[in-house]
């Protein structure tokens, strides 16, 4: 035997998934690939290690420059095979291993011990080495018949890609490489062993995984889960696990009996939970946690329930593969004070916080998994900065410090971690499973990932200090306060998307629609920021935004702090930061609002009335306002004709019709959204002071003719008459869902499905009441108030004016919005001229565009910026941030707070949910669902087509445009529920939404 070693690593071509080189992926907690494979042959005599790369050779390189490196000039279509043919010339005998593979360290072992030319591995339990092996992967293994090397067996088997040379055969492959075909060295193999070379293989059986599947990593680091927790239950001193039996429905319908007696054995005289170990749950391809049934409370005694109950688990399962799932068996923890599970990083993309939600208070050890309670706490947590020390008495340090300790033990961290702590404060693990989503697409330093923080930290710092005319003694920001830019854009919208609602709203449109309004000048402070890329609102200046411009600064000053302090101990209000924050416009029910509001700050009835009298003469002016003429908005659509009738470049075009919408769209949009929310206002004060009742809002609203409307009467007029849908088209089809985002088709794209779709027949005829008549008492109290106002307009023409406001909001904002979609459009067509893809454009930002127009920078630079954005936003993808941050410490550690919906009507309805995002799904799913979406954006008004039985939101206020379609239509909705509530939902089936009761709940 040979007293050297040298390992040849076959890493040049390109990860089947993901873009980091497969040597430098993850495989556990402190090891890449490559550290695992090294590390395996530590203790051996390896004289040289050679590394035969091409993708992103450099990168590998930089990690590990004692390696000896041979750059392959031609791997992008050469073959594993010839990338071995390129290897130094060795005299000792030589490891080849392929560079997305890692094996037990027994089988190192296994190749000292070989005498013969040629050893390799193989493994006969290919099919079943981990249980979600999809069968595409399956088809792609490199399998071939154990018969063909003499063995005696006939049946198919996995090549590992490990196989071993002495020196005479690698000579022998040096002289002869011109009469060796193949793709593979198991073409090697077959090779040597025509050849008269003596060959020898062994059979791994299933030791080994391959880095294309995390299920396949997870399962050889760490067994299965009754593997892991037997590996735990001694090494342990945080937390504490109980005694375990687990078995899979297989062994349940072969021994019945013998598993049932050795539970019995087990646990003598205890109360028992079944629980659901479901291979579709324990893998994570889905969110499955608790789709399966436990059972809790059974008597270990009580033969009959036992049975059933174990019965009841398996049936739950359902699947092609139940054969193999497991069922878990474990005491019942008595006097339970707190429930969680725990994932230590982020489902969806893998980005390093600890995630835990627990229950308080309902002393269930199942109801975080089965979705069952709905008042759960969500803590994030950065791995980095793990200080949860004010965030409440939730045993937090302590339950973070018992995952660290199982990260370490198990050298993993992705996993899911049920627990409890009972009424002595002990800490119980139930089940630790492997975290195994697909992350290859968010490949990302963690140390990155926490550099970013400390960034966005500094720039929080540095922003408190206040200047000279933005009032207030700290900054917050909020990502709903004003704008909504979570409900337009999103919370992590792409730079062209973001970039756009900075330039036509709110990098000053909004401040000059403020001081033309009568309030406090602030045009020289945006109001939009970034954290991350993620857009944020300037809570204090947008505040300061809505200071009537006749206040004495002292009193601003005085506000504007009131305000910030409210909002910070009353987060839940972001989203209603005018309706239960600041006074922004005089209504009758101002002085009882005042009196609640400021019960605990020191207001003079001098400040009182000083407040009252400028919120009046703002809320006058805004009465005065309907009367006068808005050309701007009326110049928007024959410019925009004019532009793009024009033989001006495409470039001029997006340019002209973006500076066009912003000064003569958004601006007056702006003027109509104010003025709407002054009739919202006052339709809330008439409700509180129980002039209307919710069902007389409900009937008002229903008469209230908005752009649906006329949508609705043109498709009626257009089944009837072809040559109407050419004009349907026109006018509806800029429309898409997400009016920024220039991925997202526009219903242009697809009429068929936005427009013309058939499921919408039975709704299509839907119309509106024409009148709605005031009662003797309304109009008498209505008369009363606008007298106390000092208005002299009559109770009806009041009416009129919060009718045509709301009408007015939604019919500028459909105009200005074909403006934005005509560029992006237009910015479409740029982009195949430069070959430049969809999904590209939209890492682009306006700034740009006018970079190109000016002849700035040329194509080549473009394109360099979108690879640098696109890079930057998987930082964007990857940061978790709080709706709402006040202090530095949010952007580390911070609590998902729930919201308080704003429910649409008054009616209550019972339906299956289903999630939509901006792709276009089988419009018959939709009939009789609840329909979930994140944002309330006007492109999708094609929903309300389809006989959908409600409607929620993650994101969206009161006066949102969901909230004004769907209480146009009558519809049940639930607008802008929160993050913390839209996920819950995300695991419910069937529902309750009872707009009447403010509630939404699971139905079983």
């Amino acid at each position: 035997m040979d007293d050297k070693l040298d390992l040849i690593i076959l890493g040049a071509g390109k990860p089947k998934k993901g873009d980091s080189p497969s040597s430098l992926k993850k495989v556990s907690m402190n090891e890449s690939a490559l550290d695992w494979q090294l590390n395996s042959f530590a203790n051996f005599n390896i004289h040289n290690v050679y590394y035969m790369g091409g993708y992103e050779i450099e990168r590998i390189i930089k990690e590990y420059p004692k390696l000896r490196f041979t750059i392959i000039p031609e791997w992008e279509s050469g073959s594993i095979l010839n990338t071995f043919l390129n290897a130094p010339k060795t005299t000792n005998k030589t490891i080849i291993m392929y560079s997305d593979t890692i094996f037990d360290n027994f089988i190192n072992k296994k190749i000292l011990q070989y005498n013969s030319d040629v050893f390799f591995c193989y493994d006969s339990e290919w099919e079943n080495r981990y249980l979600s092996r999809d069968q595409s992967d399956i088809d792609l293994a490199e399998k071939f018949n154990l018969n063909d090397f003499n063995s005696g067996k006939k049946f198919l088997v996995e090549y590992t890609g490990l196989v071993a040379l002495n020196a005479k055969a690698l000579d022998f492959v040096r002289k002869n490489k011109k009469n060796l075909k193949g793709k593979s060295t198991l073409d090697l193999v077959y090779f040597l062993q025509n050849n008269h070379f003596s060959i020898s293989s062994f059979d791994i059986k299933g030791k080994w995984a391959e880095l294309n599947s995390n299920d396949d990593i997870a399962r050889f680091i760490l067994g299965t889960k009754a593997d892991t927790l037997d590996r735990l239950k001694p090494i342990l001193k945080k937390s504490h696990i109980g005694t375990l039996i687990n078995f899979t429905t297989k062994d349940w319908k072969e021994k019945r009996k013998e598993i049932l007696k050795k539970i019995q054995n087990s646990f003598p005289d205890h109360s028992l939970i079944i629980r659901s170990s479901s291979f579709n749950e324990d893998g994570w391809i889905q969110s499955n946690a608790g789709g399966f049934e436990s059972v809790a409370n059974i008597d270990s005694k009580n033969l009959s329930d036992l049975d059933k109950a174990i019965c009841l688990v398996i049936k739950s399962y359902n699947e092609n593969k139940a054969t193999y799932s497991q069922v878990l068996i474990q005491e019942c923890i008595k006097n339970v004070k707190i429930s969680g599970v725990a994932f230590t990083c982020i489902l969806e993309n893998g980005s390093p916080y600890y995630r835990i939600s627990l229950d308080t208070d309902s002393n269930s050890t199942s109801s975080v998994t089965s979705g069952a309670k709905a008042n759960l706490k969500t803590f994030i947590v950065s791995r980095d900065n793990p200080n949860v020390s004010d965030l409440g008495n939730y045993f937090l340090s302590e339950i973070i410090g018992s995952i660290q300790e199982i990260e370490k033990v198990l050298n993993y961290n992705k996993l899911d971690i049920e627990f409890a702590v009972d009424s002595q404060n002990k800490l119980h693990i139930f089940q630790v499973r492997p975290i195994t989503v697909d992350h290859s697409d968010y490949e990302l330093k963690a140390e990155t990932l926490f550099s970013e923080i400390l960034k966005n930290q500094k720039k929080f710092k540095s922003l408190q200090t206040c200047s000279p005319n933005n009032f207030g003694n700290r900054a917050i920001f909020g990502n709903m306060p004003d704008w909504n830019p979570a409900e337009i854009i999103g919370i992590k919208p792409k730079p062209l998307a973001f970039s756009l609602y900075r330039k036509i709203i709110t990098d000053n449109v909004w401040a000059i629609q403020r001081f033309e309004f009568g309030y406090r000048d602030v045009r020289s402070v945006p109001l939009l920021l970034s954290f991350s890329g993620q857009p944020y609102v300037d809570v204090r200046a947008s505040l300061n935004s809505f200071i009537p411009a006749g206040i004495s600064k002292k009193l601003a000053k005085k506000l504007v702090n009131v305000y910030l302090d409210i909002l910070i101990k009353e987060p839940i209000f972001h989203d209603k930061v005018e309706f239960k924050v600041a006074f922004t416009i005089w209504t009758p029910n101002f002085r009882s609002l005042a009196k609640k509001r400021f019960e605990n700050y020191d207001f003079t009835s001098d400040e009182l009335n000083e407040l009252e009298f400028n919120l009046k003469k703002i809320t006058l002016d805004a009465l005065a306002y309907f009367d006068k003429e808005q050309d701007s908005i009326k110049k928007l659509g024959s410019k925009r004709d004019d532009i793009l009738k024009s033989k001006i470049s495409k470039i001029d075009k997006i340019y002209s019709l973006i500076e066009d919408c912003k000064n003569f769209g958004t601006l007056p949009f702006a003027h109509c959204a104010r003025l709407g929310f002054v009739a919202r206002s006052f339709l809330n004060s008439l409700i509180d002071l129980k002039i209307f009742t919710k069902a007389r809002e409900e009937e008002f609203l229903k008469t209230v003719k908005t752009v649906l409307t006329e949508f609705n009467h043109m498709k009626i007029r257009a089944i009837k008459n072809e040559h109407l849908k050419e004009d349907l088209i026109k006018e509806f089809g800029h429309l898409r869902p997400g009016t920024y985002e220039i991925d997202f088709n526009a219903y242009w794209e697809d009429p068929d499905f936005y427009i013309f779709n058939e499921s919408d027949k039975e709704n299509i005829n839907h119309d509106i009441d024409s009148n709605f008549i005031l009662t003797d008492d309304e109009e008498k109290s209505i008369k009363k108030i606008l007298s106390e106002l000092g208005s002299k307009i009559s109770p009806r023409k009041f009416l009129k004016f919060m009718s045509t406001a709301i009408q007015k909001r939604e019919s500028t904002k459909f105009e200005f919005s074909k403006n934005i979609s005509c560029s992006l459009d237009i910015l479409l067509e740029l982009g195949e001229e430069y070959d430049i893809k969809r999904r590209d454009l939209s890492f682009l930002e306006y700034n740009d565009i006018y970079d190109l127009k000016l002849n700035l920078v040329n194509i080549s630079e473009l394109l360099k910026r979108i690879d640098q954005r696109k890079k930057r936003f998987l930082v964007t993808s990857m940061i978790e941030l709080p709706t709402l941050i006040v202090d530095e410490k949010d952007f580390s550690v911070f609590e998902k707070k729930t919201l308080v919906a704003n429910f649409i009507t008054s009616k209550r309805v019972e339906a299956e949910i289903i999630v939509l995002g901006p792709e276009k799904v089988d419009l018959n799913i939709l009939k009789d669902r609840i329909v979930l979406i994140n944002q309330a954006d006007p492109g999708y008004d094609w929903l309300f087509g389809n006989n959908i039985a409600g409607l929620i939101t993650e994101f969206g206020g009161a006066n949102s445009h969901m909230a004004i379609r769907s209480a146009e239509l009558s519809l049940p909705a639930a607008i802008g529920v929160g993050p913390s509530q839209f996920e819950k939902l995300l695991r419910m089936n069937k529902i309750v939404l009872d707009c009447e009761q403010n509630i939404i709940e699971e139905l079983n």
